[in-house]
């Protein structure tokens, strides 16, 4: 059985078609890759009470797994450089829950039963609110901003990570 990955891998720095990493770079790859589609493929779609495919949607998942990592380096950078805001009045929240939360808000969205079973067979984003959990359930930062349990479901024992 087949485990999608990135394509860059097969193009060297001039965009040539050639294999330009190690077999046991690519199997370390795959390895860091199956985390990512096992995880996911045990989150249920709540529409429709089945599981995600977690092998359709692994690009995605990795994707925003990396860019909610990256995105939350760049900011706590830019605060090393400029310094921390003030709070804003009137929440009582740090601003690390704050960038957590409005992360989480992009996903927002209501989908009827009829479209959660056509997405989960065809569309390679998995839905909103798993978009959600999967990137902020393998950050130690996120479960450190909103103090989550270990062993929690936002803050399991085994987190998923390409870097």
């Amino acid at each position: 059985m087949s485990i999608p990955y990135f394509s860059g891998r097969q193009y060297d720095k001039k965009g040539n078609l050639q294999q330009w990493w190690n077999n046991q770079t690519i199997k370390a790859y795959r390895t860091l890759i199956n985390c990512f589609v096992e995880q996911y493929g045990n989150y249920k779609i709540q529409e429709i009470d089945q599981n995600l495919n977690g092998r359709l949607t692994v690009l995605e998942n990795i994707a925003d797994n990396v860019g909610l990592k990256i995105a939350y380096k760049a900011y706590k950078k830019w605060v090393e450089r400029n310094g921390s805001e003030e709070l804003l009045p009137g929440l009582a929240l740090s601003h690390e829950q704050l960038f957590f939360l409005g992360y989480a808000q992009i996903w927002c969205e209501l989908t009827r039963p009829e479209e959660a079973v056509t997405r989960s067979r065809t569309s390679r984003h998995p839905p909103g609110y798993l978009r959600v959990r999967g990137p902020l359930s393998n950050l130690k930062q996120y479960a450190m901003a909103y103090s989550c349990p270990t062993n929690s479901k936002f803050n399991p024992d085994s987190k998923c990570s390409v870097f």
